[in-house]
């Protein structure tokens, strides 16, 4: 508070603080699943959360195209295998479709999509886009009449899986609290009626028991009970659409109030059933992959990422690299992450190229992809994976698997290490490798900054190779240099919002010279780096610099360099010569 008087106040200010280490961030990918939320970002942790969220892989056939969904799928699947998040979002094209129960298909793509529609004409609607969505049926129970009073499966005139319930839907305490009249409860289950979703014909999916006909019902704890209400917010696999439910009670007291509703809530003598039709996958291609990749992943405020996974979506056997580029423009003006891809090296039918065929074709593919950055790496492997799912093994890119290495470093090692070698480049869970590169074919990847896997009999699968995908040779063509500086620039620059709207003075720059060197010199004990030196004085803050509302640190960096080569030199001594004399 000001003095109104005269005295003295005194005041407070912290401009110090140490830098904090920027943590390892999840890694993005793009997939075109069958099942999901569509243009919206999914943190995945595991196998099992991947598969619940967006299903498992489907195709019709082992073979490889361009248009293999499973491609993605267990990019991000080995990618998982290693313990790292991923931030996943499903793409599709303007084509797909949400299954509905009757009418004409709707595309909603996901929640936050679904609350800015008004849907009218469907009384239940899919979750999501895709045919699995014509797999769901809802059957509904409003009354006493349509339960089986002992309470097993009635297939007559009952609701399906009455033994999922204690009893039948009746009046709600607080319908009855409010003087409505007639039973506003309901039972509504949700299940497989193909079994093309759980493999299983008519398996239950979800239940929602005792919701309520009335829009203002609540339950004992407060929470609304309204049976759209609570399929809207809960469900996984549909919502609830118009409240126009005339086969299932005739009257106009659905989704009303209960409060002063003297029309009594209707029940039916038989349980209705919604089966829902007309999903359209919507296959995506390269375009709409890119742009769901931009819509999502561009901007590094909105999303904190590590690396991008880009998993093949070009023509297969062939040099589309289109969405590849394009996530090398994303990663390179973001400069927080690191694009990994896989060089083509497959032939359209899904079969490898032989190994003279594969090295002629790997500096084809990478001559097409234009934009060489040091915020990208790439590797020379596929790999053949067993599909659980089908009962086949697949050729996949093993892209996956060096981003999996790349963030197991932040959390088993530190990310500036080189992720390449016997000691932390070793692939897990790798099957037969689609080409397994001899040393001359090494020399030539490693000329064209290509990474090769290679298999090495008793010592496993080994990203054999730490170079950035960049033209220009220097500190920043190796990963763990890249690496570095982008664990510098994220952290120093966060710690750097603290100052802003600080006076610009010898104090405050002070007081940022040690914070930064504090934090250097962890890192250099922790073997990140050789040297470094700060300077924010006068120097580089100029009167200039100052009337302009400006700060300036240079920051000076001498990185420590992977072992790349090693040269040993065995020197055979004859009897009676000493060591010394050699060696000095």
């Amino acid at each position: 508070m000001a003095l109104v008087s005269p005295g003295v106040e005194t005041f407070e200010l912290d401009v110090g603080g140490s830098v904090a280490e920027a943590g390892g961030a999840p890694t993005a990918a793009v997939i075109d699943a069958k099942w999901g939320p569509v243009d919206q970002r999914v943190t995945i942790t595991s196998l099992v959360e991947l598969e619940d969220t967006f299903e498992k892989p489907v195709a019709t056939n082992p073979d490889l195209s361009a248009t293999s969904q499973y491609l993605r799928w267990f990019s991000v699947a080995d990618y998982l295998n290693y313990g790292g998040n991923a931030i996943v979002a499903r793409t599709v094209n303007a084509a797909a479709r949400n299954a509905v129960n009757a009418g004409s298909a709707a595309l909603i793509k996901n929640e936050t999509a679904f609350e800015g529609t008004t849907v009218t004409s469907h009384k239940f609607v899919a979750r999501y886009p895709g045919v699995i969505g014509d797999s769901i049926s809802v059957s509904v129970c409003t009354g006493l009449t349509e339960f089986s009073a002992a309470g097993s499966v009635n297939w007559g005139t009952g609701l399906r899986f009455d033994n999922l319930f204690d009893g039948a839907p009746g009046t709600s305490a607080f319908v009855a609290e409010n003087d409505a009249d007639g039973v506003d409860e309901m039972h509504i289950v949700v299940y497989d009626q193909d079994g093309l979703i759980t493999g299983t014909k008519n398996k239950v999916l979800e239940t929602f028991g005792y919701v309520s006909k009335a829009a203002d019902a609540t339950g004992p704890t407060g929470g609304s009970i309204f049976y759209e209400t609570v399929i809207n917010a809960t469900s996984k696999y549909i919502y609830a659409g118009s409240l126009d439910l005339t086969t299932v009670g005739s009257n106009s007291a659905y989704g009303a109030n209960s409060n002063g509703n003297t029309t009594a809530y209707d029940t039916e003598s038989t349980a209705t059933e919604f089966t829902l039709d007309g999903g359209v996958d919507g296959t995506a291609v390269a375009g709409d992959a890119i742009s769901t990749l931009q819509l999502l992943f561009t901007s590094r405020e909105d999303v904190d990422i590590s690396g991008i996974i880009t998993s093949k979506w070009g023509t297969i056997g062939g040099v589309a690299v289109t969405y590849e580029a394009a996530a090398i423009v994303i990663a390179a003006a973001r400069k927080d992450c690191i694009v990994f891809g896989s060089v083509d090296i497959m032939t359209s039918t899904g079969i490898p190229e032989a190994p003279s065929v594969a090295a002629a074709s790997a500096p084809l593919w990478t001559a097409a992809l234009s934009g060489r950055s040091s915020y990208a790496v790439i590797d020379s492997g596929w790999h053949y994976k067993y599909d659980k799912f089908a009962d086949v093994s697949r050729w996949i890119p093993l892209n996956g698997h060096t981003a999996g290495i790349y963030s197991r470093l932040a959390r088993d090692s530190e990310t500036f290490f080189s992720p390449g070698g016997f000691t932390r480049g070793n692939l897990s869970g790798v099957g037969q490798l689609a080409w397994n590169p001899t040393q001359t074919e090494r020399d030539t990847l490693y000329k064209d900054n290509v990474n090769p896997i290679v298999n090495f009999p008793g010592r496993g699968t080994i990203l054999f190779g730490d170079k950035t995908y960049t033209s220009k040779p220097g500190s920043f063509d190796r990963i763990n240099i890249r690496s570095l500086f982008i664990l510098l620039r994220k952290s120093i620059a966060t710690f750097s919002e603290d100052i802003l709207f600080e006076v610009n003075d010898a104090f405050t720059r002070s007081t940022f010279v040690t914070a930064v060197e504090g934090f250097l010199s962890n890192l250099q004990a922790r073997r990140g780096l050789e040297d470094y030196r700060v300077v924010a004085d006068t120097s580089n803050n100029t009167a200039t610099v100052l009337n302009n509302n400006q700060f300036v640190a240079d920051i000076f960096v001498r990185p420590l360099n992977s072992i790349n080569f090693i040269r040993l030199n065995f020197v055979s001594v004859r009897s009676g010569v000493e060591f010394s004399e050699l060696a000095g």
